[in-house]
């Protein structure tokens, strides 16, 4: 019950961080937006931001947006294809569409509760292939640790297209994020981890201890399975494949809007980073904190501020709602009927 309360706890405070976060958004740009109609001497009914988001919605490419839909199928394709190289290793065998729906339900579930999806991937695939739950869990931590390595690397290569705008941003983003450490959180920690050196020797041996130590081995054997990759050269090139196709996306989304399609592959890199910084905020999809990092790229670039919080609702709600929302739905049915059909068997 504890448990459950928690989770809604959770739920509750980071959803509504990010709903206010756009819903800030949207009543700022509602008022810009009813300020451009009066000089232009239109009337408030007939000039609301809701019928302006909707017009746009409903006047974009949707070839591009199908062209979005197939960069995201192709990056979850790689990234269950590295999934299973990482898990290969340690002598365990992962289908490929365990591997694949059990990403898609791990995004489903991050709609929900941020980073909670890492963990019900891994619990899912570990049941349906026999697979212990230590060795697709620390896969999955391996494949985050990837991805942050990955994102490193774009975030390098865009602050060497726009070295200004990025790093204004940088430190601006990470202040948000992680705030500064004061002197009384550094002694607590150094408090915290004085008392157990000094009492490791009594705790240790209780068998709590004893069952996550071993655990804890089995965990970290599989995030240290990249050494023994038997392909490196083709696991190199998937990761870089997902993360290709990450940018593909937002760069075809750009494409599908008039008002971004004139931006080339320079911009949507810088956009890219942006938005990536965006969706590291711990809330539902990067809800909020996308829209903001997004619109400050696309203004950076000429882009209004009405267009921008337009084209970054069209990018949420076409890949983090859309697609993660129905293939979630999809993994599910997809995990069900497995579990179904494995009771019916003899």
């Amino acid at each position: 019950m504890k448990s459950a309360l928690h989770k809604a706890a959770i739920f509750v405070l980071f959803t509504g961080a990010g709903a206010g976060i756009l819903l800030w958004l949207y009543r700022r740009l509602s008022k810009s937006y009813a300020l451009q109609c009066a000089e232009m001497g239109l009337s408030d009914d007939s000039c609301r931001l809701w019928q302006r988001l909707w017009t746009d919605f409903t006047s974009v490419d949707f070839f591009w947006l199908v062209m979005v839909l197939v960069a995201f199928m192709w990056s979850n394709v790689l990234r269950a294809w590295r999934w299973q190289m990482l898990i290969r290793p340690m002598g365990y065998r992962l289908r490929f569409w365990s591997a694949f729906y059990g990403i898609m339900l791990g995004y489903f579930a991050n709609l929900g509760l941020p980073r909670v999806g890492e963990i019900v991937r891994a619990g899912a695939v570990a049941r349906m292939d026999h697979i212990p739950i230590e060795v697709t869990l620390g896969t999955t931590v391996t494949d985050r640790i990837l991805d942050l390595l990955m994102l490193g690397i774009f975030l390098l290569f865009g602050l060497w297209l726009e070295f200004d705008a990025l790093m204004q941003w940088l430190m601006y983003g990470f202040e948000a994020l992680f705030g500064r450490l004061d002197g009384m959180t550094g002694l607590a920690a150094g408090s915290l981890l004085l008392v157990i050196v000094l009492t490791h020797h009594q705790w240790r041996k209780w068998k709590l201890i004893r069952t996550f130590r071993q655990r804890a081995t089995k965990f970290f054997r599989a995030m240290l399975s990249l050494r023994h990759i038997e392909r490196p050269v083709r696991f190199v090139m998937y990761t870089l494949g997902i993360w290709a196709m990450y940018f593909l996306m937002m760069w075809f989304c750009l494409l599908s809007y008039e008002p971004t399609h004139h931006l080339g592959p320079k911009e949507a890199f810088v956009t890219f980073d942006f938005g990536a910084l965006g969706m590291i905020a711990p809330f539902p999809g990067g809800m909020g904190s996308f829209h903001f990092m997004v619109m400050q790229a696309l203004k950076h670039y000429g882009i209004d501020e009405i267009s921008a919080f337009s084209y970054s609702m069209i990018n949420f709600f076409s890949v983090q709602i859309f697609c993660n929302v129905l293939f979630g739905l999809i993994a599910l049915a997809y995990f069900g009927w497995k579990q179904t059909k494995s009771l019916t068997e003899p």
